[in-house]
């Protein structure tokens, strides 16, 4: 028994809730349902909206850029207005956006086809999974996409009883899915031109039509457009971000999707203004002149147009699909939009009175994001017709298969599976999860506190680390993001006092990212609970050393040497570096203080610190270490600008065999000269030689490699050591160590994430 087609609205309507219903409560258990990383394009978009729910007309936050269309801005600013700033609203409508799309679909198909035709192409619609994905995101691809399905139904309807508040609101909806992308300018001719062919000529009032038609669509394009005039101070289109990714996707050593600037874009920014007008002019003489280049750039680009692989920008579908499975059990995948839609439009192309403005909508997006860059959130604007079309089809098929027509029906499914292999899935040479995908979801799990969760990061670290392994031994990603959870672990346990443990991951943090300062932070404080001095002096300079601009390390350093009693002459250079970087009046005015006093007291002894110089020298250069030692000891007591004689003591001790106590003068040394290139080719030795660290011995040789005479044999030799460290350290794998944490220890660590860690930049 078939079910009638006044039922199939409902059918819509229910299965399209059902499955944004279900992936909405998977979705609550993704760091991204309510966390937007800052400087991505939805930060903007999220901030220009609660400008304008907080009364700023122009929708705009005075610390960003304005480059993109606002429609979308004022479209999250109104729900912010109405509904307060949840994005839980936000997904909300956009959900609701998508439910009205697919009824769109169908009562766009009705305009051509059979109901069935359009209840299949609705119900396509509904199962693509990056539809969810992106309606729960703050980019404007919902937007967009409903736009141009009502704009293009708009037309229809106009179209079929050419009233006054028909053509109006037609004219309206081409308007606004003009303002929401700029690109979908491209739209409006092919509006216009429907538009002027629906209204008969034996209308009447048919010039009154169409000029009502053309008033309606000025009238509602000009508020923007002003807007633009007050912000930029000039008239501008409403996008402005054209001319970069024009250029950056048009260059014949373009790969053909991805945001990525090839060698040529960043050529043609050193010799030309980055306008509109120059890179047309550009890239007009570049494809004259070489033609062959450009044609095989677009056959590339309209091959992964049309790939089955969802091309992320920042969201990645198949990272997602661990989180909420709906995504990778329910969803249709691309391939069968290509492969049935394409074989949609073959068959179609006998029937000519049905190359209508479903054809000239799916071609005009073509021609739109051809010559931009090819990701999974640009194309959703063409799935609806690519649905009608692959609904056509899987009906004529049907049709074919039931009428026993069988050599019909089995050749157009092999033209299908044909069509599918080739759009077979093509990631790029990451895989289908990118190392910057790991990144922002890793980086995700520890910023948002809802879902803060350590066992979660670690594991998308480790898997990131690896992932890196075959391309950066560096891990310029992986490294920061692992490190930060064992640091932020390490300071949990050292708040429960759990001094072994937290040694523990404090040192793995350092092996994992020995060029940061916060694990040493943190040995510092563990070290003083135990009362290694020696040790925690160590680690404090070596942190002042990574993190410059940090004024409790030298405030620790100062009060440490306060502590032991040690030479006063030595704090004269931490004051001073203290003195750069602290911005409290009050302490600023007794480090001055302090450091007047000191001064003070060393010039009173600058006779005596020539006289020991000359001695202390005199016994280095004949070799009598002991003695030697003896007078740079007494020397370094005044010393606050030689580092020279720390390094000469640190020599006489190593000749003495007193390996521990050269270290920690050495250590002294680099508080007053932080570059000197021979006392860290000697602390690399140390360590290197002596107590087996490589990555300890690693931190000295960068610094020596930064500050060194270059291409002397020695620093050609100290290269290759840093070298072949870094490949040791960066091609080892990694996997999670941590014990599964409850939820009250990750909350106790998001506590000290929050009061004592800044992680590290995105």
């Amino acid at each position: 028994m078939s079910i009638p087609s006044r039922f199939f609205p409902i059918i819509i309507i229910v299965l399209s809730l059902t499955v944004r219903i279900a992936y909405y409560f998977q979705f609550q258990n993704n760091p991204f349902f309510d966390f937007i990383p800052p400087a991505w394009d939805q930060d903007i978009f999220d901030k220009g909206g609660k400008e304008f729910a907080h009364g700023n007309i122009l929708a705009k936050d005075p610390n960003q850029s304005d480059v993109f269309s606002p429609l979308y801005k004022y479209f999250i600013g109104t729900i912010y207005w109405l509904f307060g700033e949840t994005y839980k609203a936000v997904w909300s409508i956009q959900f609701l956006l998508g439910t009205g799309s697919a009824l769109l679909i169908f009562q766009i198909s009705k305009y051509f086809f059979r109901p069935i035709v359009g209840l299949l192409a609705a119900l396509f619609f509904t199962f693509y999974g990056p539809n969810w994905l992106y309606e729960g995101s703050l980019y404007r691809a919902s937007l967009t996409t409903f736009l141009t399905v009502a704009s293009c139904y708009g037309i229809l309807w106009a179209s079929y009883k050419p009233t006054i508040a028909r053509i109006a609101s037609s004219a309206a909806l081409l308007s606004l899915v003009m303002q929401c992308r700029s690109n979908n300018l491209l739209l409006v001719p092919v509006g216009f031109f429907f538009i002027w062919k629906a209204i008969s000529n034996h209308v009447e009032n048919k010039k009154a039509l169409i000029s009502l038609f053309t008033a309606v669509f000025i009238l509602c394009s000009i508020p923007l457009l002003y807007r633009g005039y007050l912000v930029h101070d000039r008239v501008v289109f409403y996008d402005q971000g054209g001319p970069e990714t024009l250029l950056m996707s048009n260059l014949p050593d373009y790969p053909g999707r991805g945001y990525l600037h090839s060698p040529s874009f960043d050529s043609f920014l050193k010799n030309h203004p980055l306008t509109t007008s120059s890179v047309i002019k550009f890239l007009t003489q570049a494809a004259w002149e070489n033609p062959k280049s450009f044609l095989e750039l677009y056959l590339r680009k309209l091959f992964f147009l049309f790939n089955n692989y969802e091309a992320p920008t920042t969201l990645n579908f198949y990272l997602f699909q661990d989180i909420s499975p709906i995504l990778r059990w329910v969803s249709i995948p691309f391939a069968f939009f290509g492969s049935f839609g394409i074989l949609g439009i073959i068959l179609l192309k006998k029937e000519s009175k049905k190359w209508t403005i479903l054809h000239a909508y799916f071609f005009t997006h073509l021609l739109m994001f051809l010559p931009f860059y090819s990701a999974a959130r640009f194309r959703l604007p063409v799935i609806p017709f690519l649905a009608i079309f692959s609904a056509q089809a899987v009906y004529w098929i049907w049709k074919k298969f039931k009428r026993k027509q069988w050599s019909q029906s089995a050749l157009a499914l092999l033209s299908v599976l044909i069509l599918a292999l080739v759009m077979k899935t093509h990631p790029t040479s990451e895989g289908k999860i990118r190392i910057a995908d790991y990144f922002h979801m890793g980086f995700a799990y520890l910023k948002n506190a809802r879902t803060f969760n350590l066992n979660k990061a670690e594991e998308i670290g480790s898997k990131l680390w690896n992932k890196e392994i075959s391309t950066d031994l560096q891990h310029k990603k992986g490294s920061p993001l692992l490190s930060t959870v064992y640091v932020i672990y390490s300071e949990t346990l050292l708040k429960n006092n759990q001094l072994i443990e937290a040694a523990k991951n404090a040192n793995l943090a350092f092996e994992i990212n020995p060029f940061h300062s916060l694990p040493f932070k943190i040995l510092s404080l563990i070290y003083q609970r135990t009362g290694s001095q020696s040790k925690e002096l160590r680690t404090l300079i070596i942190g002042s050393l990574l993190e410059i601009g940090d004024p409790k390390i030298y405030a620790l350093l100062t009060k440490l040497y306060d502590q032991t009693n040690k030479d006063q002459a030595i704090k004269i250079p931490i004051i001073l570096r203290w003195l750069k970087f602290e911005s409290n009046e009050n302490k600023i005015a007794a480090l001055k203080m302090e450091l007047n006093r000191l001064v003070n007291l060393i010039k009173e002894k600058q006779n005596q610190f020539v006289a020991e110089k000359n001695i202390a020298r005199n016994h280095f250069l004949n070799h009598r270490w002991e003695k030697a030692v003896d007078s740079y000891s007494k020397l370094n007591k005044l010393n606050t600008k030689d580092a020279s004689l720390y390094l000469e003591l640190g020599v006489a001790l190593g000749k003495l065999n007193q390996s521990k106590r050269a270290i920690n003068i050495l250590y002294s040394g680099l508080l007053i000269d932080p570059n000197n290139p021979y006392i860290h080719r000697m602390l690399s030795n140390y360590y290197l030689k002596v107590e087996n660290s490589p990555y300890m011995s690693a931190i000295h040789l960068r610094h020596y490699l930064k500050n060194a005479e270059k291409e002397t044999d020695e620093y050609k030799e100290k290269e290759v050591t840093f070298n072949q460290f870094r490949f040791q350290y960066g091609s080892l794998k990694r996997k999670p160590i941590l014990p599964n944490l409850s939820v009250k220890q990750n909350r106790q660590a998001l506590e000290e994430y929050n009061l004592n860690i800044s992680s590290p930049k995105n």
